[in-house]
């Protein structure tokens, strides 16, 4: 007998996803939690970030970039990947493979092969709201960015070398970092490795200046929960519609987000680690990777006709 008390998974499950237990301060995780973090910041440091400048090496001389293994299979690959593509094509493969196809066969070597897991989710409630948000906040900083010394001396050669191949090579590109970043990462960075039970959405009626920042999801449910006492930092996490145990990840992502732009044009990364903890806390609160993906589509296309609007 439960004297009509719900002891159910199901609730138990609400209560830790309103319970940020696991987030006691904002950047501290477990000795586990950091290993991980750890060696995903080597994996995206020899995958991603040093790569960036080695690139034409690998793709116009095979055998120079890859030195010693030059007369292996490796080499042998990457000249078949050579072959009538043309060199962001190339580099677009390279990175499915890299951001995309590793990542998951790691993640499914501990059981999160379901990519739900990783945040491939349809957009709670509050996606669309956030998207136009997020857009609208971004806009003075974009303007900032496209003025930068370099900004345009990165990106035009490339357009009008190929238009077409610049859309989707950059298409390709950002589907696959936000997947790795915003979908894989804020999953292996969290204590149970898999994304959280989507936070409930406070449907109370708010009024006054709080109501449209309920609207957009903030202004959450600031009662004590069913299993634990809660603290101001808890209190404050559940305030921002986060489930538990994320801050680790969020701030982990979003460094290694800002890592992988080093060598970009200053602004840009500058703009980048506050970007990406913004980008990987939307994907919590609108319960998926998607969300993010969209916003940076969104953004960096008006940046780009900013861009040809200037030049």
């Amino acid at each position: 007998m439960n004297d009509g008390i719900d002891t159910s998974p199901e609730r138990r499950d609400r209560a830790r996803s309103l319970n940020p237990t696991a987030d006691s301060f904002p950047a501290r995780g477990s000795a586990i939690q950091l290993a991980i973090f750890a060696c995903v910041a080597v994996y995206c440091a020899i995958t991603i970030a040093l790569p960036q400048a080695l690139w034409p090496d690998v793709l116009e001389n095979p055998a120079r970039a890859v030195g010693i293994w030059s007369r292996t299979q490796i080499n042998d690959l990457l000249t078949f990947l050579d072959i009538n593509i043309n060199r962001r094509w190339n580099h677009a493969i390279k990175l499915t493979v890299v951001s995309g196809l590793l990542p998951w066969l790691a993640m499914a070597t501990i059981g999160r092969w379901k990519l739900s897991e990783l945040g491939t989710r349809i957009p709670n409630g509050y996606a669309w709201r956030l998207l136009v948000v997020a857009y609208v906040i971004a806009m003075p900083f974009l303007l900032w960015m496209v003025r930068g010394a370099d900004f345009a001396d990165t990106y035009l050669p490339k357009w009008r070398q190929s238009a077409s191949i610049f859309l989707g090579y950059y298409f390709i590109n950002m589907l696959w970092e936000h997947f790795l970043f915003h979908g894989v990462m804020l999953a292996a960075f969290r204590g149970d490795r898999r994304w959280p039970a989507a936070a409930p959405i406070d449907d109370t009626r708010r009024t006054g200046w709080i109501r449209p920042l309920h609207w957009i999801g903030l202004a959450q449910t600031r009662g004590k929960s069913d299993d634990a006492s809660d603290g101001a930092w808890q209190r404050a996490i559940r305030w921002f519609g986060l489930p538990h145990g994320c801050v680790f990840a969020i701030v982990g992502s979003g460094l290694l987000f800002g890592f992988i732009h080093w060598g970009k044009d200053a602004r840009e990364l500058v703009l980048s680690l506050p970007g990406g903890m913004a980008m990987a806390y939307l994907a919590y609160r609108t319960n998926s990777w998607i969300v993010p993906f969209l916003l940076h589509l969104a953004t960096a296309g008006t940046a780009f006709i900013i861009l040809l609007a200037t030049a």
